[in-house]
């Protein structure tokens, strides 16, 4: 039985949330979130139930990014009253650290420097007006350790880094624990007993993956690092490395997925329990101290996926978001001491009364018999076979799709369509034998994976192939691109978002401090140095007379990881060989779409074309 659906806008679904990032005040009294003021995202707080609540900041245009892979956000200061929080410039993702007052709303500028990237590190575990930030601001390549002081709004660089990827201090605030990645990729984690002391090695991963092998944490004291490693096994899991003999233990077992995160204590530092995301997300707890909470924390929902996103300093108050892949996130707050949750608020309001599909996982083999994962969204009329269809795919391609409310994928629902989100080889959660299928697979298994997908799909009826489109970004923009130029008759439309075409001139565009693991993408894709044959042989742009199906392009023009002269040059063979194709450049956006208005229009587009040329 079909329903008639009403099509969705992008107005309604790409618009700014009511309220993203809740975080609750160490103290636990306040509580402060993201919202929009004139379009734009600004910080608020208000009393710990919600109530009272005001705008702090005074950000316009493009406003506060959200919390991403790569946007740090804002994080609140020991002290109740602080919040430090990063704006970057006009996507460049130059992040540049600034300090608000909660109280009185007085805002200040930690560095007049837009050409270095800045990220929190960690709190002092006594002084509440001294935190740690890493900056790149002497070396663009590598991340110096800064001592920021908050009554001056000053920094002291206190660590100077001689080539670590990644670096962990203690809770004075000394460099402690490090990563290293070697020319041959091979990951090293280095721990010292004191800032005047020599650096060990206490882990060596020669098959690792950058995405499954970083530093958590540092003890107070500087005597444990934590850790989520691969060593000595396929999927990722956290281990204590002791930092005066390089002594390592497990804290978890490795299990079928790769840990996706280790929760700490928000004081002692003592870990607690272990995130997993499979089809849906899971969790091992490590302190029995914690299940009271978390089975409160349980309790608020009984179909979405629930994640603690903030606690309090005494651990006796949470934020909890009941993930839902058909409804937007409702929070709650869970007051441990009395035994009881209450709801807090949605993350949108305008979306209550509004028939919204479900997202549901399914899994295939691909044509080597390698297992896949993915999600499907089906049409919110009920419509379950024959299906025209989009197949979206994620970016990184370290990245990975998750289960949860998507608005494009309920975009193209209340369209008829039903949306395909594939776990390619390649993606991260799986395994790093799993990441390593992918390696010198661009526009080989990787795209055959996605080609599987439809195929499979189209075996039981669900899909007709003859109605398929694919879109995505990043890599995902690449993937499409691939699909328009490697087999250019199999998808009905493409449309990619910020996709790289030329693997070289991406390769060597990549911004400065990427470069102490450019090793991982010479691995993963080739090396332009030694392999432009090779990279070119994967590039779309070497295929650009081969399209032969509408294709739009978007690209915007400060983005620092697929630059602008990824798109130009593809629009330039387009237009040599006579192909029809649109071309959406955004002014002032950098990886993806910050801006209300920016977004609104893209996916208006984007949809428009799908269904302009037939895809429903």
């Amino acid at each position: 039985m079909t329903t008639t659906v009403r099509p969705l806008s992008a107005a309604l679904l790409f618009a700014q949330p009511a309220r993203v990032a809740p975080r609750l005040a160490p103290d636990g009294q306040r509580l402060s979130w993201l919202a929009p003021v004139d379009g734009a995202l600004n910080l608020w707080v208000a009393d710990r139930s919600g109530e009272n609540p005001r705008v702090i900041t005074d950000v316009p245009g493009r406003g506060m990014a959200a919390p991403s892979p790569v946007a740090p956000g804002y994080v609140w200061l020991k002290d109740s009253r602080t919040i430090v929080y990063f704006l970057d410039g006009d996507g460049d993702e130059h992040w540049r650290p600034h300090l608000v007052n909660v109280d009185t709303g007085v805002t200040r500028t930690v560095t007049q420097r837009t050409d270095a990237v800045w990220q929190f590190l960690r709190h002092h575990r006594d002084d509440t007006g001294r935190v740690l930030l890493a900056a790149n601001d002497r070396d663009p390549h590598l991340f110096d350790a800064h001592v920021l002081d908050v009554a001056s709004a000053t920094t002291t660089r206190v660590f100077t880094n001689p080539g670590f990827t990644s670096i962990a201090a203690d809770g004075a605030l000394v460099v402690r624990a490090a990563t290293s990645m070697s020319d041959d990729g091979t990951i090293r984690f280095h721990v010292r007993d004191g800032e005047d002391d020599d650096w060990r090695v206490a882990l060596e991963i020669a098959d690792g993956e950058p995405a499954s092998e970083h530093l958590v944490h540092v003890s107070d004291d500087g005597q444990q690092a934590y850790a989520m490693t691969s060593v000595d096994a396929d999927t990722s899991r956290p281990v204590m490395i002791d930092t005066a003999s390089g002594a390592w233990k497990e804290l978890a077992q490795a299990s079928a997925y790769d840990a996706a995160d280790l929760r700490l204590h928000p004081v002692d530092g003592l870990p607690q329990w272990v995130e997993l995301f499979g089809a849906r997300r899971d969790r091992f707890v490590l302190d029995p101290g914690v299940e009271d909470g978390l089975a409160l924390a349980d309790a608020v929902t009984d179909v979405g996926d629930v994640d603690i996103v903030s606690r309090s300093d005494d651990d006796l108050t949470w934020l909890v978001a009941d993930i839902r892949s058909d409804a937007t996130t409702i929070f709650h707050v869970v007051d441990r001491s009395q035994g009881r949750s209450a709801p807090l608020f949605r993350s949108r309001d305008d979306l209550d009364n509004v028939a919204l599909a479900s997202m549901e996982p399914f899994t295939y083999t691909a044509r080597d018999g390698v297992e896949i994962e993915g999600y499907l969204t089906f049409p919110a009329d009920g419509r379950r076979t024959s299906l025209s269809g989009v197949l979206s795919v994620h970016g990184g391609p370290v990245y990975r799709d998750y289960w949860g409310f998507d608005p494009l994928s309920q975009m193209l629902a209340s369209r008829g369509h039903l949306t395909v989100k594939v776990n390619y080889r390649g993606s991260y959660g799986y395994g790093k034998t799993f990441t390593a299928l992918g390696n010198r697979q661009w526009a080989a298994a990787m795209h055959t994976d996605l080609l599987d997908a439809v195929d499979h799909l189209a075996r039981l009826g669900v899909l007709d192939p003859d109605r398929v489109a694919i879109t995505g970004g990043s890599y995902g923009g690449y993937a499409t691109m691939v699909a328009a130029t490697f087999t250019p008759t199999v998808f009905r439309a493409a449309a990619a978002v910020v996709a790289p075409v030329n693997l070289e001139t991406l390769i060597r565009s990549f911004p400065a401090y990427w470069g102490p693991t450019v090793a991982t993408w010479h691995r993963r894709i080739g090396d332009p140095d030694t392999e432009a044959d090779v990279l070119w042989s994967r590039s779309p742009l070497s295929r650009a007379a081969d399209v032969v199906r509408p294709l739009m392009i978007v690209q915007t023009t400060n983005d620092p990881r697929v630059t602008v002269g990824e798109a130009e040059q593809m629009v330039a063979a387009l237009k040599a060989n006579g192909v029809e194709h649109e071309y959406l450049l955004i002014d002032g956006e950098g990886h993806g779409f910050t801006k209300e208005s920016n977004r609104i229009e893209v996916y208006d587009r984007l949809v428009a074309f799908l269904d302009q040329h037939r895809v429903a």
